[in-house]
């Protein structure tokens, strides 16, 4: 699958969804969903309870070029087939240009976990990511963040996990033909 490429979905409770490159301009909305997050969902997702992020802060996280920075969004859709706004978001950043590993990290809206939301999310970053040429990710967790892990472990085998602090860095190799 092409980095820059829209696709559909139909989540665990059959609502269809579109999964679709972040919007540049989306900074704003990034600000607003985190801010709409649990304090224990943003601990969990970003090792803080921080709420406050500027969009200049988000900047990164929209400005991607699905080669070396590879953003995605998922939104479901309404009768009609149009997007609600987005309820999840995933992306990898390379580790350097053109390295063959990246950080991942994903996010759901605290309403949608539970629904299928971040399966089809890393799914999805896993066939963009193996066809750009990534052919890993790592990714810094809780180490009580189980369901993380088992989400993460979708995209393919551990290769290794640091633990210290309370803290796991995880990598993982994407599995052949992963999604």
């Amino acid at each position: 699958m092409a980095p820059g490429e829209h696709e559909r979905t139909v989540l665990r409770d059959g609502i269809p969804a579109a999964i679709r490159p972040i919007k540049p301009d989306g900074a704003e909305a990034l600000v607003i969903a985190i801010r709409r997050l649990t304090p224990r969902s943003r601990y969990q997702r970003f090792l803080s309870a921080r709420a406050d992020y500027s969009t200049a802060e988000m900047d990164p996280f929209v400005k991607c070029d699905g080669i070396e920075r590879i953003g995605i969004v998922l939104a479901p859709l309404d009768e009609s087939g149009e997007e609600l706004p987005p309820v999840g978001v995933a992306h990898c950043l390379r580790d350097a240009r053109h390295s063959v590993s990246a950080e991942v990290a994903v996010v759901v809206t605290d309403e949608w976990q539970g629904r299928g939301v971040g399966s089809a999310l890393i799914a999805s970053l896993a066939r963009r990511a193996a066809a750009v040429g990534i052919e890993r990710w790592w990714a810094l967790m809780l180490t009580d963040n189980f369901a993380a892990r088992r989400l993460l472990e979708k995209s393919g085998r551990v290769r290794r996990e640091v633990v210290s602090s309370g803290l796991s860095e995880l990598t993982f190799d994407l599995a052949p033909g992963v999604g």
